[in-house]
């Protein structure tokens, strides 16, 4: 660290670092009133912090091997403020609440599972519709962090399959007509002129 004085009497103080990417030197200041021991104890404090500040800020968009899952959850709820509705936020939003109270916040995301994650949700004993969305919102959570280089493998994914939904398939079935039932359909319906 070192100081200049400003024509204005003032005193910045400054500090390099080297960036973590492309290892180039950059610099950082903080100005204070006047040059004494006091206050260079506190710049340097607030250099160290804002080096920290941008080394993280640099660092954020590179691959973590300690990330827990709350970390990934406020990173992707950071991202999808600024590129989906804001309905879409809200149920992801509290999408990935529940994930992660289901889960658990302080879960290793490199060391998740399928079989982790399959019986975690299997011991809900939701019905199959709200676990299979859980599923979807799970991979999309998940898929947006591999694709954000915040991890390394994401092959277990394929592996989570969804819970069968008969329920489901059984209110698709009735909202069909058999080819049968669309001919009776025609032949009785009745044009008023």
């Amino acid at each position: 660290m070192w100081c200049e004085t400003l024509p204005s009497g003032k005193v910045r103080f400054v500090e390099r670092y080297e960036h973590p990417l492309t290892g180039k030197q950059c610099k950082v200041s903080v100005t204070v009133e006047k040059d004494t021991k006091s206050t260079r104890k506190q710049a340097q404090t607030a250099l160290q912090d804002l080096i920290e500040q941008r080394i993280n800020g640099y660092l954020s968009a590179v691959k973590k091997d300690s990330l827990r899952l709350s970390e990934l959850v406020e990173l992707y709820r950071k991202d999808q403020l600024s590129t989906v509705s804001q309905s879409t936020y809200q149920r992801n939003y509290y999408a990935t609440k529940s994930l992660t109270d289901i889960l658990g916040a302080a879960t290793l995301v490199e060391r998740i599972t399928a079989g982790y994650v399959r019986e975690q949700l299997a011991s809900r004993n939701e019905k199959p519709g709200t676990t299979n969305e859980r599923i979807t919102r799970l991979k999309a959570l998940f898929r947006w962090g591999y694709e954000n280089d915040y991890i390394k493998d994401i092959r277990w994914l394929d592996k989570l399959k969804k819970f069968k939904d008969e329920e489901k398939q059984q209110k698709l079935e009735d909202k069909y007509l058999e080819s049968e039932e669309l001919k009776i359909l025609l032949d009785n319906i009745s044009v008023e002129k």
